[in-house]
């Protein structure tokens, strides 16, 4: 498995995380299954970025999608569905804090080719802002990417940059998606 990991990181994308300079990977879609990657975090501990996306076999353009991001200590946690023809996301947007169920944070709603801010906080917990946009294109590939700023517990972290997931080009049975970007 540790060659697979190796193969793979070779040639994922990396976006740098300003507050650093550390290097955050991202994990590379595959049809059906979970995937998986280490990279450092912003704090330079190696962290483990899991996603998943599984087809909609009712709606073949919508991708259900759970992304699980370990960074400065807390799991954050996207779930919910990209449409891969219209590029719209509906998404719950979490915060996992040490063995705790996870608080959700805001519903993220609206289309990647614009990019879907938000703004979240519990009181006295966590607030800051989050950014989901996509970067490339069909035939290079497509990532759904966050930028995020946060202040968990009085202390601030951020701005990280990282590649989260990148869109399969065509649905369960290998027909592509033309969505215009």
């Amino acid at each position: 498995m540790m060659d697979a990991q190796v193969a793979l990181a070779s040639h994922l994308p990396h976006s740098t995380v300003p507050s650093s300079g550390a290097d955050v990977g991202a994990s590379e879609w595959i049809a059906g299954q979970d995937d998986s990657s280490d990279a450092p975090s912003a704090n330079g501990t190696v962290e483990h970025i899991q996603a998943s996306s599984i087809p909609d076999h009712s709606n073949p353009s919508r991708l259900g999608i759970d992304i699980q991001l370990p960074l400065w200590d807390f799991t954050w946690i996207l779930k919910g569905w990209i449409d891969r023809s219209t590029l719209e996301m509906e998404a719950t947007f979490s915060i996992k804090v040490a063995s705790r169920s996870p608080y959700p944070l805001a519903q993220v709603k609206g289309n990647l080719k614009r990019g879907i801010p938000i703004s979240f906080g519990i009181r006295h917990i966590v607030s800051g802002k989050a950014n989901f946009y996509l970067t490339g294109d069909w035939s290079s590939g497509l990532w759904l990417n966050v930028a995020l700023s946060a202040s968990a517990f009085g202390v601030d972290h951020g701005p990280a940059v990282v590649p989260l997931l990148e869109l399969p080009k065509g649905d369960v049975l290998g027909r592509p998606f033309q969505a215009k970007l």
